[in-house]
């Protein structure tokens, strides 16, 4: 391998330094990156690695969702990092590397499609993402299988029109998380905080929604079949023209829901505050 091209010009050494604020929100360390020369390529808690289009590699120590510091990797310590990294994702435990995010050419056309939100048909499957900052990542239109979204930032997301299938959502923040028009299948939402989502001509169906938070929402013209809320706290929602189907509600709060045109067939509510109206 020719070290040159694992190598920086001075010019984008300056640019980087001259960016990075430690403290900053690891979010932006990308902003800088107006030519898109720089991918994620592994993401975790605490360490963010990215690599330049020509294989340097810069190493973001991360607290708190913050950036603290960088290490930038060139010549033969770049490549010596790509090694290892092929070699994890050649060798490493199956479970390993889903947690590894994604990689290479995948990772570099998942990130760009995150970013510029024009992945209509997206097929993503069998991932899992932990402790991941994903405010705004769009999944619109596209087809979600069997993914673990564990204690993971959504806020803001886009899942309109997306079909979403088997996957998990656990400690999952979800606050003002768009679904119009979208297909949710067997989906399980544990302690997921989803304040403000505003969801529209969209389907629930065998879904669990375990505590949580689902306050202040509004479903429009929705329809909910056959899910199961155990603690769930749904307080001031407005739930105009949507249909809960065969549901079961137990141990819930509605205080200060609006109940006006809901549709509430062959449902069950269990030790519930502030339910539907009877008789």
């Amino acid at each position: 391998m020719d070290a040159y091209h694992y190598t920086l010009h001075p010019h984008e050494r300056q640019n980087v330094d001259g960016h990075f604020i430690p403290g900053m929100d690891a979010r932006m360390l990308q902003e800088h990156d107006d030519h898109g020369r720089w991918t994620v390529y592994r993401e975790t808690p605490d360490l963010v690695e990215m690599r330049h289009a020509n294989g340097a590699v810069m190493k973001v120590k991360i607290v708190d969702k913050r950036a603290m510091s960088y290490e930038l990797l060139e010549r033969d310590a770049a490549i010596e990092a790509e090694k290892a990294w092929k070699a994890f994702l050649a060798t490493g435990h199956r479970e390993d590397r889903q947690r590894a995010v994604l990689a290479g050419s995948q990772l570099t056309a998942h990130r760009a499609w995150l970013r510029l939100g024009t992945g209509e048909h997206f097929d993503l499957r069998d991932k899992r993402y932990e402790a991941q900052v994903a405010v705004g990542w769009t999944f619109a239109r596209g087809m979600l299988q069997n993914c673990a979204f564990i204690r993971c930032n959504l806020s803001s997301a886009n899942l309109n029109g997306a079909t979403v299938n088997e996957c998990l959502f656990d400690h999952a923040d979800m606050e003002m998380t768009k679904f119009d028009g979208a297909l949710v299948n067997n989906c399980v939402f544990e302690q997921a905080h989803a304040l403000g989502i505003f969801v529209e001509d969209a389907r629930f169906t065998g879904c669990v929604f375990r505590g949580g938070t689902l306050a202040t929402v509004t479903w429009r013209r929705t329809t909910v079949s056959r899910c199961r809320f155990e603690g769930t706290a749904l307080r001031k929602s407005r739930l105009p023209e949507t249909k809960f189907v065969d549901c079961r509600f137990v141990g819930c709060d509605f205080t200060g829901t609006d109940w006006q045109g809901v549709d509430v067939s062959g449902c069950v509510f269990e030790s519930c505050i502030a339910g539907p109206p009877t008789g």
